[in-house]
């Protein structure tokens, strides 16, 4: 039975059969059921619009984006009028260039750091994580391409949003949708 959300206008179907799926998702990605939400959608990009669209960030704010990322998610930035600002990655480490360079891009206007973890590769994100928090910057993670099951890795606890893909293309796939978790104490 599908129930229709006004506000939304989004019909969804809250089976039983649903809220016992979404019960046992929770149970694989969250570490603190109190403080975490967990997001079933369609696709990364599809979090990434509700997410600013619920962020509602003022016309021409910056979100500096990790400089490897699909177009798909810098168009949704740009459609919800905001500038993307790119930061350059070390070619060897696929990480960023040094802190240095992140903290050169940082204006009163940037509300978010997008950090995209391509290739199954990460690094610490704990010093971005620091300089975010000084300047009241939101940090999100995108792992589409970097999930290796939920006994291994389910995001960096520093991250306000952690987005996993399970797309046909990645290594662990399930032919389409994805998780995201939301760290509400952030």
């Amino acid at each position: 039975m599908f129930k229709h959300y006004k506000e939304t206008g989004i019909y969804v179907n809250d089976s039983e059969e649903n809220f016992q799926a979404l019960a046992t998702i929770k149970d694989l990605f969250l570490r603190d059921p109190i403080k975490d939400s967990v997001m079933v959608n369609f696709c990364v990009r599809t979090t990434l619009h509700l997410y600013l669209t619920v962020r509602k960030f003022e016309k021409d704010s910056e979100i500096i984006f990790t400089g490897f990322n699909i177009p798909d998610m810098v168009q949704i930035v740009h459609e919800h009028g905001l500038k993307t600002v790119p930061l350059d990655l070390n070619l060897e480490t696929l990480a960023p260039t040094s802190i240095e360079d992140f903290k050169k891009l940082i204006t009163p206007k940037t509300k978010v750091f997008l950090v995209a973890f391509i290739h199954g590769i990460r690094y610490d994100i704990k010093p971005y994580a620091e300089v975010c928090k000084e300047h009241g910057i939101e940090l999100i993670e995108d792992v589409a391409q970097s999930f290796s099951g939920t006994r291994l890795w389910v995001g960096s606890p520093e991250a306000k949003l952690t987005m996993f893909s399970f797309g046909t293309i990645k290594t662990q796939t399930c032919f389409g949708g994805a998780v995201s978790i939301v760290h509400n104490d952030k």
